[in-house]
């Protein structure tokens, strides 16, 4: 991975953030479809970093950018949402840039994101939730050790108004301690 960057989100990054969100958007209608609807604009992208450094600065959320150093460009985006300190846990979100993706560059991004929410967030428990025919997005939580915890019908609506199936998969801190040891 030494042509990518993983980092925190800036506000400066709103005019690359809009171009990765639009030329997404087919992907983005379906399952991030609060995410495109922020971002139909320059200006409302700009409005939406600040929400996400908002977020930041009061522990609620984190989001982050995976930049192709070569071409100076964000190609994945990844969040730490819906924290419940009282647990503690939290979930994860992404999306990889279309050209990008199966390059285990998803893989990689919740990777990034499991370190830093067990090392620098002290939490207990991750979660994530993929469609149950989004494969893709299903092996990146299983080559990151999540298990599957439960199948939930008809509980998500995407941004066409379909409802999809989700897997629901877990991480437990200890679980990600353990499979550290052994890689």
């Amino acid at each position: 991975m030494n042509d990518f960057n993983f980092r925190p989100i800036r506000q400066r990054d709103s005019r690359a953030f809009f171009d990765l969100v639009q030329a997404n958007a087919p992907h983005l209608e379906r399952y991030f479809p609060i995410t495109l609807d922020a971002c139909k604009s320059r200006i409302s992208a700009a409005r939406h970093l600040r929400l996400k450094i908002r977020q930041r600065n009061q522990r609620e959320g984190w989001a982050f950018l995976l930049d192709y150093i070569p071409e100076s460009r964000p190609v994945g985006y990844f969040v730490i949402k819906n924290l419940d300190w009282n647990v503690p846990k939290a979930e994860l979100a992404y999306f990889v840039d279309k050209p990008f993706n199966s390059k285990g560059l998803g893989t990689y991004g919740v990777g990034e994101m499991i370190h830093f929410s067990f090392t620098e967030l002290n939490l207990h428990k991750l979660y994530l939730y993929a469609d149950e025919k989004n494969l893709g997005s299903c092996r990146i939580a299983e080559k990151n050790n999540f298990k599957l915890e439960g199948r939930l019908r008809d509980d998500f609506r995407t941004g066409q108004g379909d409802l999809i199936t989700s897997n629901y998969y877990g991480l437990l801190r200890e679980d990600w301690e353990i499979a550290k040891m052994h890689a």
